[in-house]
């Protein structure tokens, strides 16, 4: 089966590992990630992408995922574009004519769909274009954050930096049991319904990447 090799471009590296693992499991993707825009167009001119998976916002020392398309496009005209943000409305091409040619949007928000977001690419680098509005957060989604307790919040600071469960006992001082038995709670309170199939650990960990309100995961993207 032919691959769909994609870029993917996200300055957090919390999300850009959890996302990127993610989509590896996409049999049909072939993702190569970065962190900024510089080494997504050094990546660009040296190989062949047929999609780019982009974050609108890649920090103050960077230009944006927009601006980052447009050159992107300037380089690889055929090359599909997808922006991942909570915030894409701003994501607009220079020519309308590339909202029919593979320039697509996806939500960012706290329920990553592997699946979608493999077919928007697909169907991306293939000339059609996903448009989704997104939409601002849930003003409840901070309810997560304030149900957990200190030790749970300073374990899932822990799984955010990508912390097993060995590692985090260790560094919390607790049994691996209890630690397994913490997460259970947390995932109680984080993922109250999962779907089958959901994998709780990452779920839970981009709930509260989005919950907590002092780390500003979606930034103003």
């Amino acid at each position: 089966m032919k691959k769909t090799r994609v870029i993917y471009v996200e300055d957090d590296p919390t999300l850009l590992s959890i996302v990127s693992k993610l989509l590896r499991n996409q049999p049909e993707l072939e993702i190569v990630s970065v962190g900024n825009s510089a080494d997504a167009l050094a990546k660009i001119d040296s190989q062949v992408f047929h999609a780019a998976l982009l974050d609108i916002s890649l920090g103050q020392s960077s230009i944006s995922g927009i601006e980052l398309a447009h050159q992107i496009r300037s380089r690889n005209s055929d090359i599909g574009i997808v922006f991942f943000s909570q915030y894409a409305s701003s994501a607009k091409p220079t020519d309308q004519g590339d909202y029919y040619m593979g320039w697509s949007t996806i939500a960012k928000t706290a329920e990553l769909d592997g699946k979608y977001i493999s077919r928007v690419l697909v169907d991306s680098a293939l000339g059609k274009s996903h448009n989704v509005k997104a939409e601002e957060a849930s003003p409840s989604s901070a309810e997560y954050f304030r149900q957990l307790n200190p030790r749970q919040i300073k374990l899932m600071s822990l799984l955010c930096q990508g912390y097993d469960t060995g590692k985090t006992s260790q560094e919390l001082g607790l049994a691996p049991i209890t630690v397994r038995a913490e997460l259970t709670k947390i995932y109680k309170i984080l993922v109250p319904d999962p779907e089958p199939g959901t994998d709780l650990r990452t779920t839970a960990v981009l709930r509260y990447l989005r919950s907590n309100p002092d780390l500003g995961w979606f930034g103003d993207d």
